[in-house]
C-alpha cells in the first residue's frame, strides 16, 4: 500500500530500494565517525581552559556575559559539555541525531506536515535533510566541532523546535481548534522561550519574521484570538531571553573593535551587499554556492512548484527570515566568517521546500529514483572522506600533544612540533598554519613551558601535504 501511494518508490526494484536503504545507512555512520574522531581544536580548547580557570559555571557564566557574549544558551551548553570527557563524548554521539531533529523541523515548518516513515512523507524530509547537509556553510565549524556544534547547531534546533510549537498553534488556530494545554504548558512555554531567546541573535532575527508573517495571516483571517494562551506566554518568554542576549556587557565589549571604521554609510552598505554575496553564493571561496542552490534546485524539481497562494507567502516568509538573519552582521561584516550565514541557509530552505512539497507523479518517478541515489551517495562518501581526513588529524594532533608533553617532563623550554599535514575534507575542523602557530605556543604555555613552535627543520612535515584517500589506497 505505502508502494503504490508512491509513484516513485512502486516501480521501484526491490534491490535497488534496500541498495538505497544501505547509502543512507553508510552515508549516517560514516557521517557519525567523522564527528566522533574529530579531535578538538581552536574554541575547544581554549574554552575549556577558560571554564577551568574560572572554577565553576556560574563564574564562567558571569564572565563570558560581562566580556564577552550574552548567548548564554550557548555558554551554559559547552560549560557542560567541556567539564569533562564523558560529556563531551556524549555530546558527540548526540549531534547526528541533532541535526536529523533539525531536518524534521525545518521540513515541518515549511509543508505543515510531521516527518514520518512511511512513504513519500519519508522522502520530502530525507531530501530536505540531506539538502541542509550538503548545503550549510562551513559544516566542519558549524557542526562536527565541538563548541561550533554548541554556537549554531543546538540553538538551530532548539530555535525551530520552538518554532514548530508555534506553527502547531497557528495551524490549529487557522483550523478554529482553540484549546489550552494549562498553565503548566504556559510555564514551559514561558522557559523555552527565555532559553531560546539567548541562543543567537541571528537566529532570533529569522524567528521574528516568520511569527510576525504568521501573526499577520491570523489577524488578516481573524484568527488571531483563536491562540491559546501559551502562544503568549511563549512570546514573552521569547522577549525576555532576546532582552538577555542583547543585554549583556560583553556584547559591546566585543564589537567596540570590531565596529571602528564602518561609521560611513556607503561603506556599510557596500561591504553587506558582498557579504550577502558570500553568504548565500560563497563568492570569494572554493564552493561557489554549488551545493546549496543544486539542492535548492532540486527540492523545486522534485514537487510541485509555485508561489501563488498560501504556499506562495510560506516561501515569502522564508525568504524574508533567511535575509533578517543576516541583518545583525551590517555592522560587522569586515570580520564576519562564513558561519553566520548558517542559520541564513537554513530559512532558504524550508522557504523552497514551501513552495515545492514534495507530490511525486507518475512522469517523473525515475528522476526522482536517480536523484535519490546520487544524493544518498553524495553523503555517503562526504561522510567517509571525513572521517578518513578527521583520523589522520587526530593521530596528528594526539602526536603533537604527546611532544609538548614530553617536553615538559625533559625539563625544556619550549616544544618544537610538526606542522599538521591532513589535507581537511569538508568536515575537517583544523587551525590554518598562522593560527595554528598561535595554539603551539598557547598549549606549550599551558602545560608549563616557556614556548613553542613548529618544525622548519628539512624533511620535516609540512602543510597540507597529506592526502588521506591517496595514504589509505597505498595501504590496501
Amino acid at each position: 500500500m505505502l508502494e503504490a501511494s508512491d509513484p516513485a518508490a512502486a516501480g521501484m526494484n526491490p534491490w535497488a530500494q534496500w541498495l538505497l536503504r544501505a547509502l543512507i545507512v553508510m552515508g549516517a555512520a560514516f557521517v557519525w565517525l567523522a564527528i566522533w574522531v574529530q579531535p578538538s581544536a581552536a574554541d575547544d580548547w581554549y574554552v575549556g581552559w577558560q571554564l577551568a580557570d574560572a572554577g565553576s559555571a556560574w563564574a564562567f557564566l558571569k564572565q563570558m556575559y560581562l566580556g564577552w557574549s550574552g548567548r548564554m544558551f550557548t555558554m551554559a551548553m559547552a560549560s557542560v559539555v567541556l567539564d569533562n570527557p564523558t560529556a563531551t563524548a556524549v555530546f558527540k554521539l548526540a549531534i547526528l541525531p541533532c541535526f536529523v531533529f533539525l531536518g524534521a523541523c525545518a521540513h515541518y515548518l515549511a509543508t505543515g506536515k510531521p516527518p514520518r516513515l512511511e512513504r513519500p512523507e519519508a522522502r520530502g524530509f530525507l531530501l530536505t535533510t540531506a539538502v541542509l547537509w550538503l548545503g550549510i556553510p562551513v559544516a566542519s565549524e558549524t557542526v562536527v566541532q565541538v563548541t561550533g556544534a554548541c554556537a549554531y547547531l543546538f540553538p538551530a534546533a532548539a530555535g525551530l523546535g520552538f518554532l514548530s510549537l508555534f506553527r502547531q498553534a497557528r495551524d490549529q488556530a487557522q483550523r478554529g481548534q482553540v484549546a489550552s494545554a494549562g498553565w503548566l504548558a504556559c510555564a514551559g512555554w514561558l522557559l523555552a522561550g527565555a532559553i531560546v531567546g539567548t541562543a543567537n541573535e541571528q537566529l532570533f532575527a529569522g524567528m521574528v519574521v516568520l511569527l510576525g508573517g504568521w501573526g499577520w495571516l491570523l489577524w488578516h483571517d481573524k484568527q488571531l484570538r483563536n491562540l491559546p494562551p501559551e502562544v503568549w506566554w511563549g512570546l514573552a518568554g521569547l522577549l525576555i531571553g532576546v532582552l538577555i542576549l542583547l543585554g549583556a556587557p560583553g556584547n559591546y565589549v566585543r564589537m567596540g573593535a570590531q565596529t571602528e571604521g564602518t561609521d560611513r554609510l556607503l561603506t556599510v552598505a557596500s561591504r553587506f551587499a558582498m557579504y550577502l554575496g558570500g553568504a548565500y553564493f560563497g563568492l570569494g571561496t572554493a564552493d561557489t554556492g554549488r551545493a546549496l542552490w543544486l539542492g535548492l534546485a532540486v527540492i523545486i524539481l522534485s514537487g510541485s512548484f509555485t508561489l501563488g497562494g498560501q504556499r506562495g507567502k510560506e516561501a515569502l516568509m522564508g525568504v524574508a527570515a533567511s535575509v533578517a538573519t543576516l541583518a545583525p552582521m551590517v555592522f560587522l561584516v569586515n570580520f564576519a566568517s562564513p558561519r553566520t550565514s548558517f542559520f541564513a541557509v537554513i530559512f532558504l530552505v524550508m522557504a523552497a521546500r514551501a513552495a515545492a512539497p514534495h507530490k511525486p507523479e507518475p512522469s517523473s518517478a525515475n528522476a526522482i529514483r536517480l536523484v535519490a541515489f546520487a544524493i544518498a551517495f553524495l553523503v555517503a562518501i562526504d561522510g567517509f572522506v571525513g572521517w578518513a581526513a578527521n583520523r589522520s588529524l587526530q593521530i596528528e594532533e594526539a602526536a603533537r600533544l604527546a611532544v609538548i608533553r614530553q617536553s615538559v617532563v625533559e625539563g625544556k623550554q619550549e616544544a618544537v612540533v610538526p606542522y599538521l599535514a591532513t589535507i581537511p575534507s569538508r568536515l575537517t575542523f583544523m587551525l590554518n598554519p598562522e593560527h595554528d602557530k598561535i595554539f603551539v605556543l598557547n598549549m606549550s604555555k599551558r602545560l608549563g613551558l616557556s614556548g613553542g613552535r613548529h618544525d622548519d627543520s628539512p624533511g620535516a612535515p609540512r602543510p597540507y601535504t597529506v592526502n588521506t584517500l591517496k595514504k589509505l589506497k597505498n595501504l590496501l
